[in-house]
Order: structure tokens, then C-alpha cells, then sequence
């Protein structure tokens, strides 16, 4: 079955469900075609009876040469005319992207994150935790206000509205969650044998007030990276991420004497390779309000795919960029992989697809 014979058959199907005509079509033709949103679609002429009048309908969207297609099936059982059946389609197809739209943003409203905790692993508890305060503000120029300390060894202090704190537990991470996640640090040889050598850590919060998700991960960043300054300090752990030592100063380094946001840090890639071919999923993205990705299999090789994705992630997080269901994206403009949003492939979730295809420039 080609694509234009599936569209013939679900526009049948369409219409024969009892709240439209309830009975195939009498007789039924595909009258033209059109693009719309970099999706393909059919216009069809269909009768209700042998002496009734055509009527118009639509049925798409299409990317590329595949069979499947986003759903866009309707008619409003109006006369079909020549003249004017395509701006008649283009119409319904705008009206279901809108209602979709609207539907998608009152069911599924994510929430940007105001509160962050992560770990810092340290070989033994002998640090001084106040020696981070200082680090803050002579080279974060961060002044925090209010420090407290308890007899727990628990600091607590404000910058500007938000809240921080730092906790130090002499004992591992409990039930060996940072030596599970190790297993997923990729770029780190060894990295769950490397973990398993905490004996202690640093509970690093940041509970935000007055900034928003960005401004407080760059906040909970900068501690994180004061606290690595020990020399007792292993590595990260947070939000399913492990991330060594040298790597996560290495990139805030960037960010002191670059101003370029760590977003490597914030929102990590996992890499999945299978039979279908590889992929890439993010964890992170949500922590600023959005859908995470995945990519659909492709033969691309894993380092173009991952370039591909880091560079989609940075323009999410550093330009507040919002990704929808049934448009398309790409590094040049004449790129186009098609979004969708479904159930996720590697996360118990709804995330976005990204149908990565290689640049036909």
C-alpha cells in the first residue's frame, strides 16, 4: 500500500464511523494535494449516494514518503468546489492543530522545578563546610546572608530570596544510588568503581525565590563546584546524573571565563544503541519546564546524533526555545525532522520524538 492508498482508506474509515456518515462513501477520489507545516496531505471528494452532491475532506499530515500519518482527518460534509476546496483544508487542518494545541496545553502543563538537591561524594567527611561560603564570594562574587550552622553540621543561608544549604552525612548514599547511575557516565572509565570509594557526602539544595529555573541551576551549579573544591571530592550525583569531578569544574571553568551556561551539566543524554539503530534520550529538560526528548532510531552515527541533540538542548535551555508536537527542527533550513509527542521509548513518560535526518544541504 503506497501513501496515497492509505490516505483513500483511512478517509474511508473516517467516514464511516457513525458520528460522521456512519456508511463507507459512496464514491470517493483524492481531488489534489497540498503542504502544509512540512506535512503532506490529500484533498478528497467523496459522495454520500449515488445522486447527492461532492463533498470535500482532508486526511494528512505525511513526512516525507511514509505511510503513517498525525491524524489530521476530517470533513465538515460541505460541497466540495474546485476553487476553493484546498483553503477549505487548509482550514480544517488549522482547526485540529488548534484543538489538539489547546488540549495538549490544559492536560499536560509542566512546571518549571524552584528546588535542587544533589550530592557531592567525598572519599571522608574531614571538609570544612564554611570554607564554601567564602569560595562563593570571592570567586562566584555570590554574598550569602543569615548563614546559620548547627550542631548537625548543616549550613544554611540566603542569596537574595532563595535559600541554601549544605549537609554533610558521614555514610555513603543510601541503598547504592550513586554507584547505580555511575553505570550510565559514559565519558568517566571506571566511573561506578570510582564511586563506590565515597564514604561520605554533601547534600547540596537550592530552594529558589524571585529567579527562575535557569537563574537557580546556575546558583546550585556554582555550590556544587565550591563543594568539589575539597580534596576529599569524587564526584555529583543528582537527577539519575553522575558526573566526575574534573569534568563538571572543567565546564563551570568554561562558564567563569566564558559566560557560556553549563548546560552540559544540566541536562544529561543518554545514548541508547539496539537493533533499530541508535538514539539518544535527555534527563533534564524538565527541571525548566519542558517535555524531554528522544530520538527515534537512525543509522547516523552516534557522535553526529549526539552533537545533533546537545545543539538542540542548548537552544532550549539558552534561548527559552518551546518545541511542539507536529512542527520540525534542524541546525540548517534545510533540515526538517519532524516532532511528535507520544508515549517515551526509554522513559516512563510523554516525551517528545525527534526523527533525526541528515542534512540535505
Amino acid at each position: 500500500m503506497d501513501q496515497r492508498e492509505n490516505a483513500t482508506q483511512c478517509m474511508i474509515e473516517w467516514l464511516s464511523h457513525e458520528n460522521e456518515l456512519g456508511k463507507k462513501p459512496y464514491q470517493i477520489q483524492i481531488a489534489g494535494e497540498f503542504d502544509l507545516h512540512d506535512l503532506h496531505y490529500y484533498i478528497f471528494k467523496f459522495k454520500k449516494s449515488r445522486f447527492s452532491s461532492w463533498l470535500v475532506g482532508v486526511c494528512g499530515g505525511y513526512h516525507e514518503d511514509e505511510i503513517g500519518h498525525c491524524g489530521h482527518i476530517f470533513s465538515q460534509l460541505e460541497d466540495y468546489h474546485e476553487e476553493t476546496a484546498k483553503q477549505k483544508c487548509i482550514d480544517m487542518v488549522e482547526m485540529i492543530r488548534e484543538y489538539w494545541m489547546n488540549k495538549a496545553s490544559e492536560v499536560n502543563v509542566l512546571e518549571p522545578r524552584s528546588t535542587f538537591v544533589n550530592f557531592v561524594l567525598l572519599k571522608d567527611e574531614n571538609v570544612q563546610l564554611k570554607t564554601v561560603f567564602e569560595y562563593l564570594k570571592e570567586h562566584c562574587h555570590i554574598q550569602c546572608q543569615d548563614i546559620q550552622e548547627d550542631e548537625d553540621n548543616i549550613y544554611i543561608a540566603n542569596v537574595g530570596e532563595s535559600l541554601i544549604s549544605l549537609s554533610l552525612m558521614n555514610m555513603p548514599v543510601p541503598e547504592g544510588e550513586a554507584e547505580y547511575y555511575a553505570q550510565g557516565c559514559y565519558m568517566w572509565e571506571g566511573a561506578v568503581e570510582h564511586v563506590k570509594e565515597h564514604q561520605a557526602h554533601i547534600i547540596v539544595t537550592t530552594i529558589a525565590k524571585g529567579i527562575d529555573s535557569r537563574e537557580a541551576l546556575l546558583l546550585q551549579s556554582q555550590l556544587i563546584d565550591a563543594c568539589l573544591n575539597f580534596e576529599q571530592s569524587i564526584a555529583v550525583y543528582g537527577d539519575e546524573m553522575v558526573w566526575p569531578k574534573h569534568i563538571y569544574q572543567d565546564v563551570m571553568n568554561d562558564y567563569y571565563c566564558n559566560q557560556t551556561l553549563p548546560v552540559l551539566l544540566w541536562v544529561y543524554l543518554g545514548i541508547v544503541t539496539n537493533q533499530d539503530g541508535n538514539h539518544i534520550y535527555t534527563i533534564g529538560l524538565k527541571n525548566f519546564g519542558h517535555y524531554e526528548i528522544e530520538t527515534l532510531p537512525t543509522t547516523l552515527p552516534l557522535s553526529e546524533l549526539h552533537e545533533f541533540m546537545f545543539n538542540i538542548v542548548c537552544y532550549i535551555v539558552e534561548q527559552e526555545a518551546v518545541l511542539h508536537d507536529g512542527e520540525t527542527i534542524g541546525l540548517s533550513e534545510t533540515q526538517k525532522c519532524q516532532i511528535t509527542l507520544s508515549p517515551g521509548l526509554f522513559l516512563d513518560e510523554e516525551t517528545l520524538k525527534i526523527d533525526v535526518v541528515e542534512d540535505t544541504q
